[in-house]
């Protein structure tokens, strides 16, 4: 079978182009030539979305915030002051996407729609409350980052359907995030287990907590064991009880569905996800230029 191959220069264009069966985007190229080569995919069009200027870039929103295109680089992503300004860990993410040559070229939002559970961005986006636009024919909708991937390669995205942007909202007073990568081979290889946590504080109790696991766990999704967080006392120094942290971490252990292979086996994963949740929460109560951590 042959493969088409279009350059549309409107959303509204390459949406209709996306209508037809077998219809691929083509973003920065690494994740598509990846699941190209692994036969994951046999595309009967290819839409390259190269010519679609009004996705690049990042752009403040009235309401606070800021949208981030979805053909925008891992690279340029890093080097924005403001997102740097808005949460530091962001800006340490992005630098720690794949290497040098994946963020020149990698997008965020072929990223998100390519919806490999090992990726970086989703699970800080998804703590920080983002929420993915997506335009269509019919218009647009916007669905929340934690819940976009229904599953390892699968999201939310229907024929016709183009993930346009990013959204990350202003920051409640209070907020707390903190976010923790762990590999056991080289810095540049996928993470073995990465974790994200987010919570808005007020008086001296939590509201709103989000933990999203990736890696270990077949996508990146909110786990239950947010719940046990909200409403928890947390002190003047920010940090949350050890014992609350400890049954937490024994519920996402029970919770996630990791899959054994050369970067850990099952029960090591669940272990990883205890190590990778405690260091999250002391993000959290630490200072927002507070280092990174890995294995």
């Amino acid at each position: 079978m042959s493969t088409t191959y279009a350059t549309p220069d409107t959303i509204a264009e390459a949406c209709a182009l996306l209508e037809t069966p077998g219809a691929y985007a083509l973003a920065g190229g690494v994740a598509f030539t990846m699941a190209l080569t692994k036969g994951q995919i046999d595309p009967a069009s290819i839409v390259s979305l190269a010519r679609l200027d009004g996705l690049r870039g990042v752009a403040a929103e009235p309401a606070g915030g800021f949208s981030i295109g979805a053909l925008s680089t891992h690279g340029q992503l890093l080097r924005d002051e403001r997102i740097a300004t808005y949460e530091p860990q962001l800006r340490e993410m992005f630098a720690d996407v794949g290497n040098v040559r994946v963020r020149a070229v990698g997008t965020l939002g072929g990223n998100l729609a390519y919806a490999d559970p090992r990726h970086d961005p989703a699970p800080l986006l998804g703590a920080l409350g983002a929420e993915v636009v997506i335009q269509s024919g019919a218009g647009k909708r916007t669905v929340p980052v934690a819940d976009f991937a229904t599953g390892s390669f699968a999201t939310v995205l229907q024929p016709g359907e183009l993930l346009c942007s990013v959204n990350v909202p202003a920051r409640p007073a209070g907020t707390r995030i903190g976010w923790c990568k762990l590999q056991t081979n080289s810095l540049d290889d996928y993470a073995t287990l990465s974790l994200a946590v987010g919570f808005e504080e007020s008086n001296g109790r939590i509201s709103r907590p989000r933990i999203l696991v990736g890696a270990a766990d077949t996508h990146v999704r909110t786990q239950r064991a947010a719940g046990l967080l909200d409403g928890a006392d947390i002190n003047a120094d920010g940090r949350v009880a050890p014992e609350l942290i400890e049954e937490v971490a024994d519920a996402l252990a029970a919770d996630i569905k990791p899959c054994s292979n050369h970067r850990g086996s099952v029960m090591y994963k669940r272990d990883l996800v205890r190590v990778a949740l405690n260091r999250a929460m002391m993000r959290t109560a630490n200072s927002a230029k507070a280092q990174g951590c890995s294995l």
